[in-house]
């Protein structure tokens, strides 16, 4: 009962090894998915994700198989999801339902706001996020690009649902737009090397409560 009744909306699970016990997740009305980023080992009860009918439970395409193999009975086997790993042939051919993405590619040049259903980035390896590449998604909700160290122009304009954002601690600058109308984003941080933030990078986040900065002589522009 860990987590039972607890007003969460989405859960990300990083660990190696996982063991849910039962009614872990149970009567978690609000929560709208899971997503277990693991290729080893994993186990589950009836019980655990109770009385969440409409929850997305995101696994890798090994674990995925793993699940469906030995828990083909779960009362939420329809729930579970997959994570789309991408690779520079099949960026362009990734399907428009795709809700969850997973690559260790340097760079991505492809704009991805033709995925109106994506949810969840995970990009752990690219350095930059190029202009409007995730502009205009509305379900896009949290991205993990900790490597990258540029942000650019519009590159995540009108995410109205974007919670979180993580980037190189040593981010470099914020370009124009970047954050425009991301009204659901919480907080940002950006140590010593942040040397620009580009006009209205975060206009409209009304969210937005708690901005730190280490550097000392950014330059915010208006």
């Amino acid at each position: 009962n860990a987590f039972e009744n607890a007003n969460l909306k989405k859960i990300i699970v990083p660990a190696s090894y996982i063991y849910f016990n039962e009614n872990a997740f149970s009567n978690l009305t609000n929560l709208e998915f899971i997503a277990i980023k693991n290729d080893l080992n994993i186990s589950l009860f009836a019980s655990t994700f109770q009385q969440n009918s409409s929850i997305e439970i995101y696994l890798s395409k090994s674990m995925l198989s793993f699940v469906r193999q030995n828990y083909s009975t779960l009362p939420y086997i329809t729930n579970l999801k997959q994570i789309v790993e991408i690779t520079s042939s099949n960026i362009e051919n990734l399907a428009l339902s795709t809700s969850y993405i997973y690559s260790t590619l340097t760079q991505i040049n492809s704009n991805l706001s033709s995925l109106e259903n994506l949810k969840v980035v995970d990009f752990p390896e690219i350095k930059s996020i190029n202009d409007e590449m995730f502009s205009g998604l509305k379900n896009l909700a949290f991205v993990e690009c900790p490597n990258a160290k540029v942000v650019g122009k519009k590159a995540f304009y009108e995410c109205s649902n974007l919670i979180k954002v993580v980037l190189d601690k040593n981010a470099e600058s914020i370009g124009e737009n970047g954050f425009y109308g991301c009204s659901s984003l919480l907080d940002a941080e950006f140590t010593k090397n942040l040397t620009v933030v580009e006009n209205q990078a975060f206009r409209h986040c009304t969210s937005l409560t708690d901005v730190r900065f280490e550097q000392n002589d950014v330059e915010i522009k208006t």
